[in-house]
């Protein structure tokens, strides 16, 4: 992969200069996607849940790891 220049920062939160985002997509999947029209698309969440006065609720796929491959579980 050729990039232009160096990338701001490596931290998704904070580079968010076009090289920075080219290699974000390569260090870290995302929870959502945007499709050809823009539209939110699953990605690691299988879907997604807004409820009235709470937080964004995202229900994972079977399978789904952090880093150092703890699985995520459910809540008990």
């Amino acid at each position: 992969m050729i990039i232009e220049s160096s990338p701001t920062n490596l931290d998704p939160r904070v580079g968010t200069d076009a090289q920075s985002e080219r290699i974000d997509k390569l260090l870290f999947d995302a929870l959502l996607q945007r499709d050809e029209h823009f539209n939110l698309q699953p990605s690691l969440a299988e879907r997604w849940e807004i409820p009235d006065r709470e937080p964004t609720c995202f229900i994972f796929g079977e399978g789904c790891a952090f880093m150092m491959a703890v699985r995520l579980l459910p809540p008990m």
